[in-house]
């Protein structure tokens, strides 16, 4: 027997989008079984179902055989939230069919990050192209499940705003499965809710530049909007680095090549990978290095794979492509050499990180790296003097020693760090951005803290994503983030280039 396992709260996706659940076409039964269906119709709920079980929620009333069991432990309620699991066999540990019904109070936002990441097309899913099955009164959207054995069954209230997710391990096709989803009754209440528009529907986002001061240096932008615009549901899930004239977008399995062309980007080449990548570097040859992080490393050049290394970790390569430096959450930092095309590791400086007594650096773990032509960028977790921990961006030089030391160490200090997601050199010193506080750091080439930019008040924006920051090829820095759009039809992403420090 198998241990039953529910993924929980993050597996609710939902409803239809139209409207109510309701049911959907069935293949036309015979007449005897017609008219059975006709009076089955024609009674009440619980009169069908008198001789089963009922469990009541304000959300739904679940009418199951007696062969069932419900789990108390995970079965409850509260005003927007009901939840209820049933079993066959001994224990919940030892069944091979699972059934778990969710009704959650959920934003139409929030329901449609979640049919995105079951993999369902959501121009589809709108125009009811998706897969569905009928239960009794209510269609259900099916999609697999967290595993090979089950499946995920959804639908939408929209005047509730309300999704109920049916979560299935076992046979979803099978008698015992169809018999409690026959027994399910939706009791929502029209609380007048309308969803959001679809993305292709909404209003693109529109920022409002305002120039800032840092110091004596007067930063500006400039919005660089995709051709069409790039919506989407996840946030700091996107990087991105320049290959000439080309930005080269990543989002998990998907790199896709954009243009700049007068003052848009314009969408190329897209290479779907074989696995979920996390990160991305480039040198100038144009060859891409992308990062799985726990996986190895491979190489993309003009939109085809060119090889697959044995190194792993988040790689950003030394703009030659001859080296460069890997990094993984808990592990030491490794030094990339490219000998012949093949790429070996050896242990960079930052080595012992988990050992507080034989550490090397300053660094117990790191959040990011970034290769500049002179200088070595690392921002991270730091054990400062005393033995307190806090946020840290070094520079090295090419030989791992200490050039410059930047964070402030009170919370009041303006240059307090957050979380860094991305660091460039410039002519006047370094940048960097902390994806927590929304905010861009200044420092001077001598190490000097010369000032912080809030992103919301330099862009426009209402509450960004900073989701990367790369040097172009000519000098200029290009910014990505993601914002929500006001009418809540979906995020945006977004491409700025800054200059003036």
């Amino acid at each position: 027997m198998k241990k039953r396992v529910w993924k929980g709260a993050a597996l609710l996706i939902a409803l239809s989008m139209l409207a109510a659940c309701g049911k959907g076409e069935a293949e036309k039964p015979t007449e005897s079984a017609e008219s059975k269906g006709e009076e089955s119709a024609a009674q009440e709920p619980g009169e069908r179902f008198a001789d089963r079980k009922k469990l009541e929620f304000e959300h739904f009333t679940l009418y199951y055989p007696e062969k069932w069991k419900l789990d108390e432990d995970s079965t409850e309620e509260d005003e927007s939230y009901a939840k209820a699991s049933l079993y066959l066999g001994e224990t919940p540990d030892d069944s091979d069919t699972n059934v778990l019904i969710t009704a959650s109070e959920q934003s139409s936002y929030s329901f449609r990050k979640d049919v995105c990441r079951y993999g369902i097309d959501l121009r589809e899913y709108a125009e009811g192209k998706a897969e569905k099955r009928s239960f009794g009164d209510l269609e259900l959207t099916i999609c697999p499940g967290w595993s090979e054995d089950s499946s995920t069954l959804f639908c939408r209230d929209e005047a509730s705003a309300t999704t109920v997710d049916v979560e299935v391990e076992g046979d979803v096709g099978g008698e015992e499965v169809r018999e409690v989803l026959e027994g399910l009754v939706l009791t929502l209440k029209d609380e007048g809710e309308k969803d959001a528009p679809y993305p292709w529907e909404g209003e693109p986002y529109t920022p409002e530049i305002k120039p800032q001061m840092v110091g004596s240096y007067t930063i500006d932008a400039e919005y660089i909007p995709f051709e069409e615009p790039y919506t989407s549901f996840d946030i700091m899930e996107y990087r991105f680095d320049t290959v000439g004239d080309q930005l080269c977008l990543l989002h998990e399995k998907q790199l896709s090549y954009f243009t700049l062309q007068g003052d848009k980007l314009v969408k190329g080449k897209e290479l779907e990978l074989e696995r979920d990548c996390d990160d991305i570097s480039s040198d100038h040859s144009g060859m891409l290095y992308l990062s799985p992080g726990i996986g190895d490393v491979m190489g993309v050049k003009d939109g085809v794979m060119t090889f697959q290394s044995t190194v792993d970790g988040y790689l950003h390569m030394h703009p030659s492509g001859e080296w460069g430096i890997s990094y993984w959450v808990g592990s030491d930092t490794q030094k990339i050499r490219n000998q012949g095309g093949n790429l070996v590791s050896e242990p960079w400086i930052l080595t012992n990180m988990s050992d507080a007594a034989a550490r090397q650096g300053i660094f117990s773990m790191v959040d990011s790296v970034a290769i500049s032509d002179s200088r070595i960028m690392v921002s991270g977790n730091a054990e400062l003097e005393g033995g307190e921990e806090d946020k840290r961006l070094v520079v090295y030089d090419y030989d791992g020693n200490t050039q410059l030391e930047f964070g402030g160490r009170e919370g009041n200090d303006p240059d307090m760090i957050g979380y860094i997601t991305a660091m460039v050199e410039t002519e006047n010193g370094y940048i960097a951005t902390d994806g927590n506080m929304r905010d861009i750091f200044f420092w001077s080439k001598d190490g000097t803290y010369v000032g912080t930019v809030d992103v919301k008040e330099f862009l426009g924006t209402r509450y960004p994503w900073i989701e990367d920051m790369r040097m172009a090829e000519d000098g200029s820095v290009l910014l990505l983030m993601t914002q929500e759009r006001d009418d809540e039809s979906a995020s945006e992403l977004m491409v700025f280039r800054m200059s003036g420090f």
